[in-house]
């Protein structure tokens, strides 16, 4: 019973956001207005966020006290990607929102000539919802990174955009942050002030790629992976789905 966290923090299918002690009883909780808590988490500061999540992927993140009043919203229902927020030391967030290039020619990857992409821009936002900080996919990671996911990405009815990175995660320490792309398989090292790519653990093989030491065999060290994390350590933990 030594060691590791003291509470736990969960958001529940059926519309709470609750946290749990170490024993397992419930010593907070919070019922969201629409019925969803995704990604409830408790912030440096001691406030508690959710996802309200009015789209599949997409919602505002509401920040409430401890005593549940709501403090702010984070983001837009309508392009907000529900799967993380940050809070930064000097009190600004860091979320991503969905963004879309028209007419894209996929006829490479096995896709039609005019299409659309699903990219992500990562975004530094005040806690009145200014944008101070930008990091756009688009820039950064190729159509060809997406690799063996084009099988899956342009088989069956054509999608309204083809998600070739899938933003899932992000973790910030100092300058740095890391992205985790759940359809590129692979975990991004940035530079936070000039927005370069310092390294890319896993995925296809670009000028940034680690070499991997005892990787596996098949190539892919990561499949799909999530939740990216730095320890204190400053060693780096992610969530390895393996699909």
């Amino acid at each position: 019973r030594k060691g590791g966290p003291k509470y736990f923090v969960m958001g529940l299918r059926q519309g709470y956001a609750v946290i749990f002690s170490r024993s397992g009883a419930p010593v907070w909780w919070k019922k969201s207005v629409t019925n969803v808590t995704a990604d409830a988490k408790v912030l440096p500061d001691g406030t508690v966020s959710w996802n309200t999540a009015a789209e599949i992927f997409s919602g505002s993140f509401e920040i409430r006290s401890l005593r549940g009043r709501l403090l702010r919203r984070i983001g837009t229902d309508a392009s907000t990607d529900v799967h993380d927020i940050d809070l930064l030391p000097n009190g600004n967030y860091l979320v991503a929102k969905s963004t879309y290039r028209r007419g894209i020619d996929f006829s490479a990857f096995g896709g039609p000539v005019d299409a659309s992409s699903l990219d992500v821009d990562v975004q530094v936002v005040t806690p009145a919802n200014e944008v101070v900080g930008h990091w756009k996919s688009a820039d950064h990671i190729a159509f060809s990174e997406a690799g063996r996911w084009w099988a899956e990405l342009t088989s069956g009815a054509e999608p309204l955009a083809y998600d070739v990175s899938h933003w899932n995660a992000a973790a910030v320490d100092g300058k740095f942050m890391y992205l985790s792309f759940r359809n590129a398989d692979a975990i991004y090292k940035v530079n936070r002030k000039t927005g370069r790519v310092v390294w890319k653990l896993g995925g296809t093989t670009t000028p940034r790629s680690l070499e991997l030491v005892n990787g596996p065999a098949d190539g892919y060290p990561l499949g799909g992976q999530h939740d990216v994390h730095v320890l204190p350590d400053k060693t780096i933990t992610v969530f390895n789905n393996r699909t």
